[in-house]
């Protein structure tokens, strides 16, 4: 484990971008009086010459850094090209506030998430009511150990704040989840991928959208 200093943060799905938090349209979420967090998706930016461009330029990633002033961050197996490499348990200072960084590999295999203080960042690991895509096999159970392992043993009162507002609201907590989320009241790793497998049915069987 290690710990290193910062000054401000931008989340980005499995990424973190450090410093000055501006210029870029995204949600708010609020861990600290001083501090903001925000949460977004970086674009889709393909080369357009036939030719590959690397990894990180195409999801626009140094503009990214360009536009909020700071450093990309990202999990140790993350094929994107950043100058600080997090891993499970690692700690990220930011003024008083100190984030924890989870790695919760599953929807991708460098899924991180961000505990600060009460609230958690999940990215596209665990929705409101819902949880990442993926496969039926491997990825599924990864993801399936990720959230009965780590993220459902933290506080009920933590505030889950997803990557995206795909769930049905776009905000919850541990607690909440655990209680009503389908995937997580799934009581074996057969029914929890029976779950994905019949999900479309399932939410039209329930009215969520």
């Amino acid at each position: 484990m290690k710990s290193s200093a910062l000054k401000a943060g931008l989340f980005v799905c499995t990424m973190l971008f450090v410093g000055s938090a501006n210029a870029v349209p995204v949600t708010t979420w609020t861990l600290d009086v001083d501090m903001r967090f925000d949460t977004t998706t970086i674009a889709w930016e393909g080369s357009g010459s036939g030719t590959a461009s690397p990894l990180s330029l195409r999801w626009g990633i140094p503009d990214t850094v360009k536009q909020t002033g700071g450093q990309a961050v990202a999990h140790k197996k993350s094929h994107f090209d950043t100058p600080l490499r997090v891993d499970d348990g690692d700690t990220l200072e930011l003024g008083s506030l100190t984030l924890t960084v989870i790695h919760t590999p599953g929807h991708t295999d460098d899924s991180i998430c961000i505990l600060g203080g009460d609230k958690l960042v999940t990215g596209d690991t665990l929705f409101v009511g819902k949880v990442g895509g993926t496969d039926f096999g491997e990825a599924a159970r990864k993801e399936y150990n990720s959230l009965h392992k780590k993220l459902m043993t933290l506080d009920d009162n933590i505030e889950v704040c997803p990557g995206h507002d795909y769930g049905v609201a776009p905000t919850s907590t541990i607690g909440h989840e655990r209680k009503t989320n389908p995937f997580i009241l799934r009581d074996s790793f057969e029914s929890f991928v029976e779950l994905k497998r019949n999900w479309l049915q399932y939410k039209t069987d329930h009215g969520i959208d």
